[in-house]
């Protein structure tokens, strides 16, 4: 029996790497699980998780659509840019088991809510930024979704529902404003300088590092959407 094996060194550099979904990086994903949710200062979110082509993922990531107030965050522009990329109408909300990090169990569990079955299977085009915040033993973060596009196009919601071309250097620079955010946002938990063990909250019940749609300055600024033509099943790629 003879064996052959041909180097390849974009393999090569994998080796060792992570298994995550890395941010400033354009990623065609697959979404996997989508639940509600409310932050502990009333805010609202759906979670969803990520996977590409490579079995990377990105799990439990938090669109806050609105807050406690009752006003939009941009998220809600990036829900609805979702819908439109699929040609989904709605989402319900209704009783399920998903799977998320419990602390009392210092790991991912089984709980019972209420999930969005509608997203499960969908593609969408993402941008992931990094949240920086002061946690109990020192500067943690966690992972903001960034912007959104269509998975293959990489058009905007709006060029998608209105079938213009994609902008020159516009994933460039999306890139370069989750960067930014990343930085703004390491810089600001470094000088923090509560004690030990307080997490800062936002005003008016915004999630740490969100304020009101249309601008937050851990989402990229809204994209228009509406519901619009879907995503063949032939040209799924993964």
């Amino acid at each position: 029996m003879n064996f052959y094996f041909t180097r390849d060194d974009s393999s090569a550099a994998k080796a060792n790497s992570s298994s995550r979904i890395s941010p400033h990086e354009f990623h065609a994903v697959k979404i996997t699980q989508a639940y509600w949710s409310v932050s502990q200062n009333g805010a609202k979110f759906i979670a969803l998780n990520f996977i590409n082509a490579q079995n990377e993922t990105a799990d439990e990531i938090k669109i806050y659509y609105e807050s406690n107030q009752g006003e939009r965050l941009s998220g809600y522009h990036q829900i609805n840019a979702i819908l439109a990329f699929n040609n989904i109408q709605g989402l319900s909300n209704s009783q399920g088991i998903y799977k998320a990090y419990d602390f009392e169990a210092g790991g991912v569990v089984d709980k019972q809510g209420l999930v969005a079955n509608e997203l499960v299977g969908a593609y969408v085009g993402i941008i992931l930024s990094e949240n920086y915040y002061q946690g109990k033993n020192g500067i943690k973060h966690n992972l903001n979704l960034s912007a959104v596009y269509h998975y293959q196009t990489k058009q905007n919601a709006k060029q998608f529902l209105n079938n213009t071309p994609i902008v020159d250097g516009q994933i460039e620079q999306s890139i370069a404003y989750a960067q930014k955010s990343s930085e703004t946002s390491k810089q600001t938990a470094e000088r923090s300088q509560q004690p030990q063990g307080y997490a800062p909250q936002a005003p008016h019940g915004y999630p740490q590092g969100m304020t009101p749609s249309p601008s937050t300055s851990m989402q990229r600024p809204p994209q228009d959407a509406a519901d619009g033509a879907g995503v063949k099943d032939d040209d799924i790629p993964f």
